[in-house]
């Protein structure tokens, strides 16, 4: 019981003080379709059952606008994104959350060309979404169009809030060895 309540603390602590590992999506597939989105609009648009978050448009390899899904993210403003592009049809992409942001990206989508590459997020991996790479090879290089991110519509859950449930959790574990010490 004491080695398992020592290996549940020092499992949280590292948790509450490690930073996070870095986030990995994987290719999904290429679909030779016009635009993810279909005909219903963006802010009505999922993937995998995952609203939209933005989407970035560009023209001619220039970024051209944003669209932000305020209706289910109203705290998202786009300056959580950064996108830069390499002149191969390749580039990065980072998410800095704040809260009551969305706390992950579950997947996203590069459209180029007559098509679009569908990337999803390993969620076995962390939610450190800094540096995210794609390429537009699948797509036959050709220039972007857009790139749109997607997220489960869960917030964060703050550090403090995470704190107390860690307080509060020990305070049960030693109420219940104190019982059973007295039984």
């Amino acid at each position: 019981m004491r080695k398992t309540l020592l290996t549940a603390v020092t499992i949280s602590l590292m948790g509450l003080a490690g930073r996070a590992s870095p986030a990995t999506f994987n290719f999904f597939a290429t679909v030779a379709a016009p635009n993810e989105c279909g005909g219903g609009g963006f802010d009505s648009c999922t993937l995998f059952g995952s609203p939209t978050i933005a989407k970035y448009n560009y023209k001619n390899g220039v970024a051209d606008a944003i669209e932000l899904n305020n209706t289910v993210f109203p705290s998202i403003d786009g300056t959580e994104f950064s996108v830069s592009l390499a002149t191969n049809g390749s580039g990065t992409w980072s998410y800095s959350p704040s809260a009551p942001d969305p706390a992950v990206v579950t997947s996203f989508v590069v459209k180029a060309g007559p098509g679009y590459s569908i990337y999803q997020w390993d969620n076995s991996s962390g939610t450190d979404f800094t540096n995210i790479s794609w390429d537009t090879s699948t797509l036959g290089d050709s220039a972007l169009s857009h790139i749109t991110f997607f997220d489960t519509g869960v917030s964060e859950v703050p550090l403090p809030a995470a704190g107390f449930l860690l307080v509060g959790a020990l305070g049960s574990l030693a109420g219940l060895r104190r019982r059973r010490k007295a039984a």
